[in-house]
């Protein structure tokens, strides 16, 4: 199974929401394959999404331009 996320972050007070799917992603899809694209967001943002995709066995790709 994979799994495809579409994230972003335009405001560092928003990044707790951004953040919750990985809290219990692995719940969920313990044993999936999860691609978490970044919809260009703000580098302090995108850092932290960066980390929690790491901590969660996620593939990071980073969209330098916003898809709408």
């Amino acid at each position: 199974m994979k799994v495809l996320i579409l994230t972003t972050c335009k405001d560092k007070e928003n990044l707790y929401g951004n953040l919750l799917t990985f809290k219990t992603l692995r719940v969920g899809f313990p044993t999936a394959e999860v691609i978490v694209y970044d919809n260009s967001s703000i580098d302090e943002a995108r850092e932290a999404i960066k980390t929690a995709c790491e901590e969660v066995n996620a593939t990071y790709v980073q969209l330098r331009e916003e898809v709408r």
